[in-house]
This record gives structure tokens, sequence and C-alpha cells, in this order.
């Protein structure tokens, strides 16, 4: 089940989902650049390369490319790591067009069998940026979440 929420007055974007996986799967599908790879980009966009430096201080870098070609990259660093519940690392889109470096948090929370991920974009400047994050988060972890679907249909046939 998706629920997305956008209060305006905090400029952040708050989506979550359950997965089928535990914890620790859905915390290495999100840190794995192999994984990234296969849900980073949102609809028919793409991630041609992946970089993954898991360590305070230590940066990501994802290049997507759109259905139409079109080309950009966001990186970041790591803020706080605890694995496996829990993500904070800046966010920056450093192809045009540029953003201000924001900050995502990702949390991990076990529900039964299953885990919630909980993604909080925070420090987006205005509503077209809260609503292009939202939409792009959407659009990346309905693959994610299909990704740990199959992953798990492959693992209990």
């Amino acid at each position: 089940m998706a629920r997305t929420e956008s209060p305006a007055f905090n400029n952040l974007v708050v989506i979550r989902r359950t997965v089928v996986a535990t914890v620790q799967r859905a915390f290495e599908a999100w840190t794995d650049p192999a994984s990234i790879a296969l849900w980073g980009a949102p609809g028919a966009s793409v991630i041609t390369r992946a970089e993954v430096d898991l360590r305070v201080g230590g940066r990501f870098v994802q290049h997507m490319r759109a259905a139409n070609g079109f080309e950009r990259r966001v990186s970041g660093s790591y803020i706080t790591i605890d694995a496996p519940h829990k993500l904070v690392y800046t966010w920056r889109w450093e192809i045009p067009p540029e953003e201000n470096e924001s900050q995502v948090t990702v949390e991990f929370l076990a529900v039964g069998d299953n885990t919630e991920i909980i993604v909080t974009h925070a420090l987006l400047t205005d509503d077209l940026s809260r609503q292009n994050h939202g939409n792009g988060w959407s659009g990346c972890l309905d693959k994610y979440v299909a990704l740990l679907q199959q992953a798990d249909t492959l693992s209990n046939p």
C-alpha cells in the first residue's frame, strides 16, 4: 500500500511502502549498486551507473537516463548509517537542472515478516520540487517493491 504525504509547510515529502522482505534484505536492496540499478529511477527511466561508498562521509552517485535520452546525475554523502534500520544522506542533482542540496532519510521497520520503508525527503525548495520528488520516489518505490516481491517469489516457489 502506498501513502504519500507532502506537508507544504515542512518542505518535505514522506512516502511509506511495505515490502515482502526482511529488514536486512530491504536495506541491502537499498544500498547495493546492482539492486539500485534495477529500481533507482522512476518509470521508463533507467540507472546507467550506480556507485555506493556506504560509510559515514562516503558518497553515492546515480546516473539516470530518461526514455527520451535525457541524462541526469544525483549524488550525496551519507550522514547516518544505522544498518539495517536507518540511512540519512544528502541529495543533490549535479546535471541540470541543478537544485539545492536536500536530505533523504530512509527507515526500515520490521512488520511481521515484512518491512515498512519510510522515505522522508526534506529541505526541498518549493512546491514543484516537492511534487517532482514525490512522483519520482513513488515511481522508484514501485520498482523497489516489485524487485523485492520478485526476489521473494524466486526464493519461495
